[in-house]
């Protein structure tokens, strides 16, 4: 419980001061060490997602893509994250373009995909 109850702290308290976190947790009756304990555990999940993923196993970063398709791809990822997170929109984006090249913007790209399902849709 002491995990999703950090999570939404974080969430809707977004880069919390050391006193913001000391006071929640004395509200909620959770030790603070524990809690700061949950929170170098989220963090040490979110380094190794951040470092992680397929483009860092090839040693792709965003200078090794080409940068409009780039820039598509950070658009159409901020679906699954705050649109406000470009890390992480960035790092899916880059894991995709690791595998094809064009992967939003090819024949067979996802633009073009979803704009085919959407056609078949409105028939």
């Amino acid at each position: 419980m002491i995990r999703e109850d950090v999570i939404f702290f974080l969430k809707t308290n977004p880069n919390p001061t050391d006193a913001d976190l000391h006071i929640w947790a004395e509200e909620q009756e959770y030790d603070v060490h524990a809690v700061e304990t949950e929170i170098y555990k989220l963090a040490t999940k979110f380094v190794n997602f951040l470092t992680g993923g397929r483009a860092n196993e090839m040693g792709i970063d965003e200078e090794d893509v080409d940068p409009k398709e780039l820039k598509i791809g950070i658009g159409i990822e901020h679906e699954h994250v705050d649109e406000t997170d470009l890390d992480v929109q960035k790092r899916i984006a880059l894991d995709h373009l690791s595998e094809f090249s064009d992967y939003y913007t090819g024949k067979n790209g996802l633009v073009n995909m979803e704009k085919k399902l959407s056609e078949e849709g409105k028939k």
